[in-house]
This record gives C-alpha cells, sequence and structure tokens, in this order.
C-alpha cells in the first residue's frame, strides 16, 4: 500500500485562513486505514519534509488569494526549490523538494486551494467558503476514496 498522507494547513482564527485545518478536522472525525495520515498545521514547516518522504501520495488544502471567493481549483505540484524566508513557513512545492533533498524521496503531490473572502480576525468561515465548504470536502474525501481503489 501507498501510504497517502493528507495536510490541511492555515490559520483557523483568521476566517478563510483555516479552511485547510478545518476541512482537516472534518476528516479526522471518520476512520481511515492506517496507511492514510491526516495532520493539521497552522502553517507548512520544514519538520513536514520526514512524514512527506513516507508518502506514495500527498494532498496539501489550503486557502488562496489567487482564486474568487469560493472558488475552487486543484491539481499536481511538483517539487521546487525552498525560497529563503525569516520566518518559519515554507512552500509545499518547498517542502517536496526538502523531503527529495533529504530523505531521496519524491511523492506524488496534489493541491486543492480554495480561493478566499476574509482574513479577519475569527474562527468562522466567511458566507462564501461555509457555502464551499461541503463541496471542498466531499471533492477531497472523492481524492481519498480514489486513492484507496488505486493502492488495493
Amino acid at each position: 500500500m501507498k501510504n497517502l498522507l493528507i495536510i490541511g494547513y492555515g490559520n483557523p482564527l483568521r476566517r478563510d485562513d483555516g479552511v485547510g485545518w478545518h476541512i482537516v478536522h472534518e476528516l479526522l472525525k471518520s476512520s481511515y486505514p492506517p496507511y492514510v495520515e491526516i495532520v493539521a498545521r497552522v502553517q507548512l514547516t520544514p519538520e513536514l519534509a520526514e512524514p512527506i518522504s513516507r508518502a506514495g501520495t500527498v494532498l496539501f488544502i489550503d486557502a488562496s488569494r489567487d482564486c474568487r471567493p469560493g472558488e475552487i481549483r486543484q491539481g499536481r505540484i511538483l517539487p521546487q526549490p525552498m525560497k529563503p524566508t525569516l520566518n518559519h513557513h515554507v512552500a509545499a512545492e518547498g517542502l517536496l523538494q526538502l523531503a527529495d533533498d533529504v530523505y531521496y524521496a519524491r511523492p506524488e503531490a496534489y493541491v486543492f486551494s480554495v480561493g478566499v473572502e476574509s482574513f479577519d480576525y475569527g474562527e468562522e468561515l466567511s458566507p462564501a467558503l461555509a457555502q464551499t465548504f461541503p463541496v471542498l470536502l466531499a471533492r477531497v474525501q472523492e481524492f481519498i476514496r480514489f486513492h484507496l481503489k488505486a493502492s488495493a
């Protein structure tokens, strides 16, 4: 079985920024086989390169400023060199490159992004994201089902 790692990230105290975090917490209410690992993070950090290296497939779920509010985009992502920053945050593509550089691992990787309406302080999603949330959750669940069938 190829391991599946799902990483939902974003700040749940900044409204729509937390959509990936909220999706993961919804997924954790269900039971999955042990080769499906689901984690929530406020941000992506270099420490995630190790669990990424153990996965056959990685799915990142995040909010995006590059989409209209509530618009869902999904696609494959590839490793890219990490850009130097003054904080601990890294991009998903940079983590994939780090997993390759350190652990010689190159899992398939995908991202589901959803356009945000608000980064204001608060725990609730904006109306646009609240409406899109069940659709995004269903797409992620379908991705998991597809992976489970393909790995069987």
